[in-house]
């Protein structure tokens, strides 16, 4: 089903989260990605999916469940867990 990188999804539960509050997160994820990457570890923020109606975020990374800890960390992301995940591509 999933022969590429292993990916997490980091798990926000973010009462009052906003579409605004969820941007500057995304900057920040994608930086403290970019700058692990840069000291040469392989991680790498995908992207996230808001839930307003839930308050939730999940915030997608690639790599080492270590390094997406350490990103989200790094990030200041409000996270309640992180879990292995797979991505099965549409096809049509």
């Amino acid at each position: 089903m999933h022969d590429g990188p292993t990916t997490y999804l980091v798990e926000c539960f973010w009462p009052g989260v906003d579409g605004d509050a969820v941007d500057a997160m995304n900057v920040r994820a994608a930086s403290a990605a970019s700058a692990l990457a840069a000291a040469g570890h392989s991680v790498r923020f995908v992207g996230s999916i808001l839930v307003p109606e839930d308050e939730v975020v999940l915030c997608e990374f690639e790599g080492a469940e270590a390094l997406v800890r350490q990103a989200s960390e790094a990030a200041e992301i409000p996270f309640a867990r992180i879990v292995k995940s797979t991505r099965s591509p549409h096809e049509e």
